[in-house]
């Protein structure tokens, strides 16, 4: 789309954003942003709803990709355990294939790698399968009311 269109597509909204601001969508909203200026580094968090299994039917990632984020479940549970102590735990209950082998260093764990940015790069588009972005851009070229 930005080949295409550059950052003036048809149907765009344009969100301005200050540093420490939140933006919230759904992750299936085509989005993306201009290269960033400079060396300051730029943080992204993805929150998707989606189990592992179907993550990793559908793609686009491969377990070794889950399993990195997996890691994360069990730094998650001890801190909350830890903050809330009189609280029902969650019953994490993963698919023994898929349920990762995790250190007791949080530190250690909560540093995911993301493979697809590098600094002043895009939005992980390029993650994204060809031909969901070609499904995307044909919808977007017969309507762009529902871009």
């Amino acid at each position: 789309m930005a080949e295409r269109y550059g950052w003036d597509m048809p149907g765009v909204i344009q969100v301005e954003m200050e540093p420490g601001d939140v933006l919230l969508h759904d992750v299936m909203v085509l989005h993306g942003s201009e290269r960033t200026l400079g060396k300051a580094l730029r943080r992204t968090l993805y929150y998707e709803f989606r189990s592992a299994e179907m993550i990793e039917s559908e793609g686009p990632w491969d377990t070794e990709w889950i399993t990195r984020r997996l890691r994360m479940i069990p730094v998650a549970l001890r801190r909350h355990a830890l903050r809330f102590p009189g609280l029902p735990q969650f019953d994490w209950q993963p698919d023994p294939r898929l349920r990762p082998e995790v250190s007791q260093d949080d530190e250690v764990e909560l540093k995911v790698a993301h493979q697809w940015h590098t600094p002043g790069a895009y939005c992980s588009a390029t993650s994204a399968p060809a031909d969901a972005v070609e499904r995307a851009m044909a919808k977007l070229e017969a309507d762009p009311s529902k871009a």
